[in-house]
């Protein structure tokens, strides 16, 4: 049974939050793409110990990439599509929808913008309890380390029709194939 480990992945978050980790395509509005945050996210969740699921590339229920795939081609839609993502997240039993009081390092919090998703962000650190617990999130598109929840709040406001989407990434999940993949990378250490 594959473990996540939630620090490792917050670790890697941190580490990339404000570069680019040259192994994964950039999906950058400047590189192509629309924006880079579930990408960045699902490298992430890769380096906290997720298995990639391969697949036919637009199947919900896939998630994987290829290294040094920087034409894109040889990556699932869930691997940083923020919409297709979420709806692996759902069906993959890999995580539950939380409330913000149950987040911790390492889970996910999404953005919505008329019930479409559109951002994809990690949390990487906490800080008190209860009611004055505070969330920081890390991510790509709008590269940010360590932002609290709250300011990511008021660069939304102003938009009508925003939403959050909590989730709490399971500690362990059950493995779909049995199999683990792995990027061997050598001169990437963390």
């Amino acid at each position: 049974m594959p473990i996540y480990n939630r620090m490792r992945a917050a670790d890697y978050a941190t580490r990339f939050a404000l570069l680019r980790n040259p192994v994964f395509a950039d999906d950058s509005a400047s590189h192509g793409g629309g924006g880079d945050c579930t990408n960045f996210i699902s490298q992430a969740l890769f380096y906290g110990g997720w298995e990639m699921i391969h697949g036919i590339k637009w199947d919900r229920t896939v998630w994987y990439t290829e290294a040094l795939d920087h034409t894109r081609r040889h990556r699932s839609f869930t691997w940083a599509g923020a919409e297709p993502f979420s709806n692996f997240l759902r069906v993959s039993g890999r995580a539950r929808k939380c409330s913000y009081s149950d987040l911790f390092i390492g889970d996910l919090v999404q953005a919505t913008l008329h019930d479409q998703v559109d951002h994809t962000m990690m949390v990487t650190r906490v800080s008190g309890t209860g009611p004055t617990k505070t969330v920081f999130l890390s991510y790509h598109s709008r590269d940010s380390l360590n932002k609290p929840y709250r300011d990511v709040v008021s660069t939304y406001s102003g938009n009508s029709g925003v939403n959050f989407i909590f989730w709490k990434i399971r500690d362990w999940y059950a493995s779909t194939t049995g199999v683990t993949f792995e990027l061997n990378v050598p001169s990437l250490r963390l």
